[in-house]
């Protein structure tokens, strides 16, 4: 859990959690919209892949691009070294 210092952190992760889930929805318009166009044109497998990587990519710059302008970064846990006993 992160421990905040000052609310100027609380805003920013309060906006970076906001446009995820603007981008969150935005997304599932956009999936919703290339199914009902891929119905449209038949069913392709091929169609159906690009489509998929297509979408991987797109999150993939997105995210890229939310973290270059808030400066946000993964932190992964670090180990203290403490045990629980138990």
């Amino acid at each position: 859990m992160r421990v905040y210092t000052n609310f100027d952190q609380i805003d920013q992760d309060l906006k970076i959690l906001k446009l995820k889930k603007q981008i969150g929805e935005e997304e599932l318009r956009l999936n919703i919209n290339g199914a009902k166009s891929g119905l449209s044109m038949g069913f392709s497998p091929v169609s159906t892949i690009a489509s998929m990587i297509g979408s991987i990519l797109q999150k993939a710059v997105v995210a890229k691009l939310v973290s270059a302008i808030f400066g946000y970064k993964r932190v992964k846990d670090v180990d203290t070294g403490e045990q629980h006993k138990g």
